[in-house]
């Protein structure tokens, strides 16, 4: 080591020493907060499958729409079909457990009969005494629904539009529709 490089070493030592013992006054901290959202499991039990009932198809030309409400009303509109009495009607009616905002997915179906077809067009939900929710195929036959959580399990009611045309063909329908429930 020379005369000249002494000082220039004895800098660059004094000044390490300083950067590594220094106080860090270049560091900064900061307490921030943590969520989480803990969910229950979802589960449903049908409690009352959906009964539509007794109707006559129109003769002319106008079809009729049968709407079934999810306090389990018929009701029907246009053309001169008709709502016939007897027979079992009822809104479907299921038993929920979970927490207290779902995504409500009822895919649109037909029922079938040996003949043809016939397909719900619309599923009108709600949970417990809330207000009618329409879950139509427009809206990719979903809607978001919420309740309170009841510890006893939620109610949700499913009710359902029809329509018939004057070549519907004559006969007792059966068929399935697929309802999923799921955290938004």
């Amino acid at each position: 080591m020379n005369i000249k490089t002494r000082p220039i070493l004895s800098a660059l030592f004094y000044g390490y020493a300083l950067l590594c013992c220094a106080p860090e006054v270049y560091a900064a901290s900061i307490v921030t907060n943590v969520a989480i959202d803990v969910l229950s499991p979802i589960s449903i039990t049908q409690t009352t499958a959906m009964n539509l009932g007794r109707v006559m198809r129109p003769t002319g030309g106008t079809p009729s729409a049968v709407t079934l409400s999810t306090a389990g009303v018929r009701s029907i509109s246009g053309g001169n079909g008709a709502l016939v009495s007897g027979g079992t009607i009822n809104a479907a009616s299921y038993k929920i457990f979970g927490s207290s905002t779902y995504l409500v997915n009822l895919s649109v179906t037909s029922i079938t009969n040996p003949g043809t077809g016939l397909t719900l067009s619309n599923f009108f939900g709600k949970f417990n005494a809330g207000s009618d929710t329409n879950i139509d195929s427009g809206a990719g036959g979903q809607a978001t629904l919420t309740t309170l959580a009841e510890s006893t399990g939620d109610v949700l009611s499913v009710g359902a539009k029809l329509t018939l045309t004057s070549s519907s063909i004559a006969g007792s329908y059966t068929g399935n529709y697929t309802l999923n429930v799921d955290y938004p």
